[in-house]
């Protein structure tokens, strides 16, 4: 268990690996909090954060928008939201299901929504 918001994106995009069966890049670190809608929020000691993951070896960082932090050795990509973040990540986004695959009531009777489902 952590507490820290900061491990919010990396966990997102763990379990969005998970669920498309697809693995992430061997070398990648995400940090950031991700909000209720999906925007990416800023994080204390990013840089720090950053310089200490490329010392490791990472060679790409998706980060929240507008950290203008740049690496002699590390890509960082700054990301607004999950679906950016995914995108980056090489992992396939939300899309909408088909009607047909949409939600039901109890008794069969169609709610209008659409489902989301990763492809």
């Amino acid at each position: 268990k952590t507490a820290d918001p900061a491990a919010d994106l990396a966990i997102a995009l763990a379990v969005a690996s998970a669920t498309a069966d697809l693995p992430l890049t061997h070398r990648l670190v995400a940090l950031g909090e991700v909000g209720l809608s999906g925007e990416i929020r800023r994080v204390p000691a990013i840089e720090r954060r950053l310089q200490e993951a490329a010392r490791l070896g990472v060679r790409k960082a998706l980060v929240p928008l507008g950290c203008g932090i740049e690496l002699a050795d590390t890509q960082v990509v700054e990301v607004a939201n999950l679906n950016a973040a995914l995108d980056a990540a090489g992992l396939p986004t939300p899309t909408r299901a088909s009607q047909e695959d949409s939600p039901t009531l109890l008794g069969g009777v169609p709610t209008g929504r659409p489902a989301l489902a990763l492809v």
